[in-house]
């Protein structure tokens, strides 16, 4: 009995109990992947419209050979700027604290750097003020 995801003749197929089943978006072991309605696995860039309850939205992926969704999540450099992710969207959210280490990140979800005003401060003990970034965004704390 097939179940799971299965390669066949180079493309790849979603099966439950030996049936080709179509999906949207499913998690496997901690990973996303899109099923088209005829059980197909899409690869490459793909717009999903069907996200079964998840955080993420109706929108474009970026999916590998594999199947699996590449979800743009944290701090990450794009052409000399940083900018922060959250399930594949730039998000603005302030100060924001990543493995204890403070960032600030601007509305559009770009993180600063440099010598920085910070005014949304989200409960984390800081007050609003010039603070200092490094290049890869962290706060310095003296």
């Amino acid at each position: 009995i097939k179940n799971g995801i299965i390669e066949e003749d180079g493309t790849l197929w979603y099966y439950k109990n030996d049936q080709k089943v179509g999906a949207g978006l499913i998690e496997i072991d901690g990973n996303y992947y899109y099923v088209r309605s005829n059980g197909e696995v899409v690869t490459g860039r793909y717009y999903i419209t069907r996200t079964n309850g998840t955080d993420l939205t109706v929108g474009w992926y970026e999916f590998d050979e594999t199947g699996k969704m590449n979800i743009k999540n944290g701090i990450i450099e794009e052409d000399g700027t940083l900018w922060y992710y959250k399930n594949d969207k730039k998000e603005g959210v302030g100060l924001v604290e990543i493995k204890g280490d403070y960032y600030y990140v601007r509305t559009g979800g770009e993180v600063v750097t440099g010598r920085y005003y910070i005014t949304r401060t989200n409960d984390t003990g800081f007050v609003m003020g010039w603070y200092e970034f490094d290049e890869t965004g962290k706060m310095i704390i003296k």
